[in-house]
């Protein structure tokens, strides 16, 4: 092999004639030379340099891979937490809904309205055409979930509430349409006495009769002429066999003369119940039943209660 040498244009060239042998030389020469300052180099990064892999690297690596698991398990932790409140809210909500069915069911039964018109047992029924894609609402978050469960809590309580005032008062109605007094306190006689001033029967004298007198055949059915609850059952002074009723704002009856009590004190009748059968016990001249409407202590005239018609 020949190289050939030139210091410059103006120079004459040199040719040097290399052999195998030095080529193997120099070779070998330039691989040693490259691996010694490579190792150099590798001791002197290592030495006074960064090193790339240095154990705290892979430490810092390792923490950071920990801190990442750390935050995904309380977000995961969060958003269970969210779920569980939302759902139990949603529950609230369906317990407050439930009876708010209740009463609303209560309410139709009490006000007599067709159950077909206000049916709470199904969904409302509504429909509409499907909308189009940018008509579409995009999907709340959980804030704003939050905030629109509260609104609608609050919507439920309120409506709970006007519909439990509206119970009491249809309640209130009801009542008073049980409790009324009207009506005979028997389907079969006449009356015999009426009420105010009368000779007595035993002594001539004019005296002044507290209620109303209605001859029928002994045995006949005794009726409650209002709902209430039954305050006397026994014999009472001048009347006899008697029967007392409280019927709510004030207002008792009071049947005497009787022959038979057919309930105990303390129980709850209605309007139109037999309560007992007519006789002729105490001061009576014959079979007949004496009634009197009492208000507020006060025997007075029962003549327009008994022109009521009973429900």
């Amino acid at each position: 092999m020949k190289l050939i040498v030139q210091k410059s244009e103006e120079s004459s060239p040199r040719t040097f004639t290399v052999g195998p042998k030095f080529i193997t030389v120099f070779g070998g020469v330039f691989l040693f030379s490259s691996a010694l300052f490579g190792a150099a180099g590798f001791f002197a990064v290592q030495q006074w340099g960064e090193p790339l892999f240095e154990k705290h690297v892979a430490t810092m690596w390792k923490q950071r891979l920990q801190d990442t698991r750390t935050e995904f398990k309380e977000a995961s932790e969060q958003a269970d937490m969210q779920l569980s409140a939302l759902t139990m809210r949603v529950g609230d909500l369906q317990s407050q809904l439930l009876r708010i069915n209740a009463l609303g069911e209560r309410l139709v039964a009490v006000a007599g309205i067709d159950t077909e018109e206000f049916d709470f047992s199904n969904a409302v029924a509504m429909g509409g055409p499907a909308p189009m894609e940018d008509e579409l609402l995009p999907a709340a978050d959980a804030g704003t979930l939050k905030a629109e469960l509260d609104a609608l809590a609050a919507t439920l309580a309120s409506r709970e509430q006007q519909l439990s005032i509206l119970e009491r008062l249809l309640d209130g109605k009801e009542l008073a349409a049980r409790t009324n007094v009207a009506g005979h306190p028997v389907h079969k006689g006449y009356l015999s006495s009426a009420f105010g001033q009368r000779k007595d029967p035993f002594t001539g004298r004019i005296t002044y009769h507290k209620g109303v007198d209605f001859a029928a055949p002994t045995g006949t059915e005794v009726l409650a002429t209002g709902g209430g609850v039954v305050t006397f059952a026994g014999v009472k002074n001048g009347y006899g066999t008697t029967v007392d009723i409280n019927h709510g704002n004030g207002i008792s009856t009071r049947y005497g003369h009787l022959r038979t009590i057919e309930i105990n004190k303390g129980d709850t009748v209605a309007a139109g119940d037999v309560i007992a059968t007519v006789g002729s016990t105490g001061r009576s001249t014959g079979p007949h039943v004496h009634y009197e409407v009492i208000k507020n202590g006060q025997q007075i005239n029962p003549t327009a209660y008994l022109a009521k018609q009973r429900p």
